[in-house]
């Protein structure tokens, strides 16, 4: 089957077993209700697995789009100079780039604390 006939099988049990569990809710027939909620659990648990095989399958055409598309967006992004050399950090152990806000002082500086004073 094709993937489009497989959707619309899971979707039409799921939506039978719905309207069998509401149809044996209202007439008060203990077999049907039960039935229905049997086929919508199934058609749950169909719909969960087709999904996560759609989601987990990638072949080749679909890594190369990816790939283009990340392609095209660090283009894009130099184009309007996103990544300009002075955004890059400066090199070397201990440097920080000069638009880095520290939350709290870093621990090898003991310059920050303030000296006690009698009273």
């Amino acid at each position: 089957m094709t993937r489009r006939r497989t959707q619309i099988s899971v979707y039409a049990l799921l939506s039978s077993g719905i309207g069998g569990g509401i149809l044996g809710i209202t007439t008060d027939i203990d077999d049907v209700t039960f039935a229905g909620l049997f086929a919508m659990a199934a058609g749950v648990g169909l719909m969960v697995c087709r999904n996560l095989r759609i989601t987990a399958y990638a072949n080749e055409t679909r890594l190369a789009e990816a790939h283009n598309a990340g392609y095209v967006l660090a283009l894009e992004h130099v184009a309007l100079g996103l990544l300009d050399r002075e955004a890059a950090p400066p090199e070397g152990p201990g440097t920080t780039a000069p638009n880095v806000v520290f939350l709290r002082h870093v621990r090898g500086d003991h310059n920050w604390k303030q000296e006690r004073k009698a009273q």
